[in-house]
């Protein structure tokens, strides 16, 4: 599986994507900062670059792009406004090309942000 992980290069996401890669799935680390994307590599993932604080941001860096699952393991940052919007519209978009897979209700995603 293609398996994008939102926020590999975290306390949580590293171990996540270290696991998914030896299992043998192609993994995707989206991360905040640019000089994480050597770590990422070292994982066995591909880093994706976007501020996943910021909505356009996050659609610009996933238009086009593909994945059987998207992880959310993004740290809860409430400084940064328009955080869960952001990750709601990217989870949305990733998922709005196959009307099969399943769907959680958007109120249910942003309360369990």
């Amino acid at each position: 599986m293609r398996v994008l992980v939102a926020g590999a290069n975290g306390a949580l996401g590293v171990s996540l994507t270290r696991l998914l890669v030896a299992r043998g799935h192609s993994v995707v680390g989206l991360i905040r900062n640019p000089a994480g994307t050597d770590g990422v590599r070292a994982l066995g993932a591909e880093p994706l670059v976007a501020g996943a604080f910021d909505r356009d941001d996050l659609l610009r860096a996933v238009n086009g792009f593909t994945a059987d699952a998207v992880i959310h393991q993004l740290a809860w940052q409430p400084r940064f406004t328009g955080y869960r919007e952001g990750i709601a519209a990217m989870v949305s978009d990733l998922c709005r090309e196959d009307p099969n897979l399943p769907r959680v209700p958007a109120d249910t995603l942003r309360a369990r942000m």
